[in-house]
């Protein structure tokens, strides 16, 4: 494949969670438009995340599948690095493994002293509903 035989005109661009350098690149050349389920998340295992596609996300992320892994990264809010309190440090998150399609949630989950991940799930599991629901609308129209 080279470049003079993909480029084009596009509808729509998502990545699909090899890491989180798609979702940094389309934000920074100003062709992200929306939030993703597989944006800020990385998995090695491209049969995984067709499986994930093909399921149109059922089961993706649920808590009983999900646990911490010893890896610290830091905290992004959408491409944002969010900072410590004092503003010199980058924030730390969990690593949160999703054992079902074998995915890794590596910046949605802020380290907060004495507070387990689990806490933060809820507000987690909306973002991520808002976020799978738009892509396959946005999925569907494109």
């Amino acid at each position: 494949m080279n470049l003079s035989e993909i480029k084009g005109s596009y509808e729509l661009i998502a990545g699909l969670g090899s890491w989180c350098g798609p979702a940094l690149h389309t934000k920074r050349y100003d062709l992200r438009r929306n939030s993703f389920p597989l944006d800020w998340v990385q998995s090695s295992f491209l049969p995984e995340v067709n499986r994930l596609l093909k399921n149109k996300f059922e089961g993706y992320m649920e808590l009983e599948n999900m646990h911490e892994k010893n890896i610290l990264a830091h905290f992004v809010d959408e491409g944002n690095v969010v900072l410590e309190p004092g503003g010199t440090q980058p924030s730390k998150a969990h690593f949160i493994h999703d054992s079902h399609y074998k995915i890794d949630s590596v910046h949605d989950f802020p380290k907060i002293p004495n507070q387990d991940w689990t806490v933060q799930y809820p507000a987690f599991k909306n973002k991520l509903h808002h976020r799978i629901q738009n892509s396959l609308t946005k999925i569907q129209q494109s």
